[in-house]
């Protein structure tokens, strides 16, 4: 099996303090937090180091709770290892002294779906919280033994009898149950979960911003902002646009449609990197990230601006994302930009069995001015 596992404890994580505790009485104490993603691919896919360590917080206390009411005993250490996939579906391994414990396992899982879970991009993540129970257990320190896997993987890749790369081959292996469509949006610290009328979606809004809603029938436009977009034009937000019928009523099919977007920005626009293709759901995503001037309230002053781009594979979707704030302010937003990234566009729930890849299964609006 391939090991690609990496023990970042003050190099990621822990640069935010998610596993810093004070030394207590608990049973529980997280100890160290180790990544199963190559460096550069978990920076990648995953959320935010603030988004991620709020959650690793989370897990760190609901998992303190399952064995704080138990009677003290021998010193253990084990581990519980997270996985989380694109669709926003989560699954834990609990294992103690290298042994899976499936009813911890159930308890905990149970109370972080409940939390919600963060966006996953371009690709699972997985992660593992090392932690000692009473003390901890010498035996596993002396064997330094740092970089662990559940128990459930370990068996489940020596029966394959061939190389395996943690997670992407490992996961299809332990983890074959699918999305049933009611994943929770994990909210951290400073943010509100902003519901997208009328479709239902959800997106993180960080508090004090501002939403506002302008649709056309078949089309429609969200808006996050730290102005107040209601009454003119802002410099700093979130604008999701949604398109459906896009060859319907221009004849280009949504590949087209993103591309002439895209070459037209190109014209005018300075850019500073494209972002290739990927998948996300049942969409393709591609980047422009670009600094351009704009005239907003009459005063032309260059902006950063991220355009991300969707267009539905076998439907006649497009959503088109624009991410912006002046120039000099781009590394003090860049971050609440990206954990808005990982927003819902349509609770599936509201829609039955329909197929919400055509027009007519989506709500109808009046049409604007």
């Amino acid at each position: 099996m391939k090991r690609v596992a990496c023990a970042i404890g003050l190099s990621y994580v822990l640069a935010c303090g998610a596993v810093a505790q004070s030394p207590t009485a608990d049973a529980f104490q997280a100890t160290e937090i180790v990544l199963y993603n190559q460096m550069e691919e978990f920076e990648v896919r995953s959320p935010t180091a603030e988004v991620l360590t709020a959650y690793i917080k989370q897990l760190q206390a609901k998992a303190a709770t399952l064995w704080k009411d138990e009677k003290p005993a021998s010193g253990k250490s084990g581990l519980i290892a997270v996985a989380i996939r694109q669709d926003r579906t989560m699954k834990l391994w609990v294992d103690v002294e290298g042994t899976f414990q499936s009813n911890t396992t159930a308890a905990l899982e149970r109370e972080m779906k409940a939390v919600g879970v963060p966006q996953a991009k371009q690709g699972p993540i997985a992660f593992a919280v090392h932690f000692d129970l009473w003390g901890g257990s010498s035996k596993v320190k002396a064997r330094g033994d740092n970089v662990q896997i559940p128990q459930v993987w370990r068996e489940a890749a020596e029966a394959q009898r061939k190389s395996l790369t943690i997670p992407d081959d490992i996961l299809p292996l332990v983890w074959k149950e699918r999305t049933s469509g009611e994943a929770t949006i994990f909210v951290p610290d400073g943010f509100d979960l902003q519901e997208l009328k009328p479709t239902g979606g959800k997106i993180l809004r960080p508090k004090g911003w501002f939403y506002t809603e302008g649709h056309r029938e078949h089309a429609f436009m969200w808006t996050i902002s730290k102005e107040d977009a209601s009454e003119g034009p802002y410099e700093t937000g979130v604008r999701i646009q949604f398109f459906a019928g896009v060859q319907r009523a221009t004849g280009k099919t949504p590949k087209d449609f993103v591309q002439s977007f895209v070459d037209e920005k190109k014209k005018t626009a300075s850019v500073i990197c494209e972002r290739a293709p990927h998948q996300q759901g049942l969409f393709t995503r591609i980047g422009l990230e670009v600094k351009e001037s704009l005239a907003l309230g009459g005063k032309e002053k260059p902006y950063h601006i991220l355009y991300s781009y969707f267009w539905g594979d076998g439907s006649d979707l497009v959503v088109i994302v624009i991410s912006g704030t002046p120039a000099e302010q781009w590394d003090k937003y860049t971050d609440t930009f990206d954990a808005m990234s990982g927003f819902e566009l349509i609770d599936m729930k509201q829609f039955g069995g329909e197929d919400r890849t055509k027009p007519s299964s989506l709500p109808r609006v009046p049409l604007g001015d």
